[in-house]
């Protein structure tokens, strides 16, 4: 096949397996996007669980994959940013825009150039890919409004603020990303990961790591928080994290002199927790029926400061309590206002650059080749930890 030949690995019917790979048009890039030439794709949850559960309309056949890196071979009408030639890390839109020239699993894709960076020459293509998705999804929920809405990430970091942010799954693809974007913009981390994972979330600049399968994780979080001003929660994993978010996030900022015993009735493993007992417990005020000291009240924890708000990258989450406001993140929207400017243009070209921002999570080589792409999906569903699977097409 000649080079200037395209190729896309179509997912063909809703739930088919596995990917086809088939001829696909060489796109011809408008104003602010770039055509792409791929070396390296990364493979996301959401890639796996598109292909298996059909839970998101698409129209078939379509082309599934967000995280891209490559050489610019052309660029739209107006582009000055970027030129042929150019290596970059981009985050390829089309869930968002239902247009094939906007996926990720073929040898060419366009970019839009608000959601593109340059990287470093000494940056493999396979680090930079791991990427995209995970960022995108972490600056949405730390950065637009409706959302947490922080100070925005800047090189060098901004001064501590002094408040702290909850990031519950540190070691994910986004928890990765949200530890570092908080980190840049000047608050202090608070994170969970498996107990093997402490040391690579502490690494990216967590402040402190607590064990998400401990049954004390409600309340060493609690404990964390004493004294804390909570700027607000990002929750990377779903279900599992969602009842202690919220409560968290609802207490906000904690007395120093409070008492957080070392077993109450929420304070037991998080995939076992039914939202209807924390509920229960949560709106009693009775979180500490065998420390046998009161804790908050409902009353006390509505009057305390602090942004009340869990993001999370799950949806069918249950209702909150009152005074507290969680919503479901969505990466691609960033391309729709300032924040994918921001993190796209204005941050990242320089972090890279400047060796502050660490691609991560490490990237797992699955494969070579659009041939390898089903291989390496199935990889990625059957679960990593702290890894993010990658496929190469082109040699660096």
């Amino acid at each position: 096949m000649a080079s200037t030949d395209n190729a896309a690995a179509f997912l063909i019917a809703a739930k088919a397996h596995p990917f086809e790979v088939k001829p696909a048009p060489v796109w011809t890039p408008e104003e602010n996007e770039i055509l792409v030439k791929n070396h390296v794709m990364a493979i996301n949850p959401v890639d796996g669980n598109l292909q298996y559960t059909a839970f998101y309309p698409l129209s078939y056949p379509t082309i599934l994959g967000q995280d891209v890196a490559g050489e610019v071979v052309a660029v739209g009408p107006n582009v000055t940013r970027f030129k042929p030639g150019d290596r970059v890390v981009g985050h390829a839109v089309a869930m968002a825009t239902g247009r094939h020239e906007d996926a990720g699993f073929q040898l060419y894709t366009i970019l839009q150039t608000k959601m593109s960076s340059p990287i470093p020459a000494g940056m493999a293509y396979e680090r930079a890919a791991v990427l995209p998705l995970g960022l995108s999804t972490a600056a949405s929920g730390l950065f637009r409004k409706g959302f947490l809405n922080l100070q925005r990430p800047t090189v060098p970091a901004r001064k501590p603020t002094g408040n702290t942010v909850l990031v519950w799954g540190g070691a994910s693809s986004v928890g990765s990303n949200a530890i570092q974007l908080c980190v840049a913009a000047g608050y202090e981390v608070i994170t969970t990961a498996s107990a093997r994972n402490f040391h690579y979330a502490k690494k990216l600049g967590a402040a402190q790591v607590f064990d998400y399968n401990s049954p004390t994780v409600h309340a060493d979080l609690l404990n964390a928080f004493k004294g804390n001003t909570i700027a607000g929660a990002m929750d990377c994993i779903g279900a599992p994290a969602w009842a202690i978010c919220l409560d968290v996030a609802q207490v906000s900022t904690y007395p120093r002199a409070a008492h957080f015993p070392p077993f109450h009735p929420c304070a037991i493993r998080p995939r076992s927790l039914g939202y209807a007992v924390w509920r229960t417990c949560f709106t009693s005020g009775a979180l500490d029926i065998n420390g046998g000291e009161e804790l908050l009240t409902p009353s006390d924890r509505q009057k305390t400061p602090g942004n009340k708000f869990v993001a999370t990258t799950k949806r069918g989450f249950p209702e909150p309590p009152e005074g507290v406001q969680i919503q479901a993140v969505f990466g691609t929207t960033i391309k729709d206002d300032e924040v994918g400017t921001v993190i796209y243009e204005d941050f990242l070209p320089k972090a890279l650059e400047a060796g502050s921002y660490v691609p991560s999570p490490e990237p797992l080589l699955a494969g070579e080749g659009l041939e390898s792409l089903q291989a390496a999906v199935d990889l990625q569903r059957a679960g990593v930890s702290a890894r993010k699977v990658v496929v190469r097409l082109q040699s660096q």
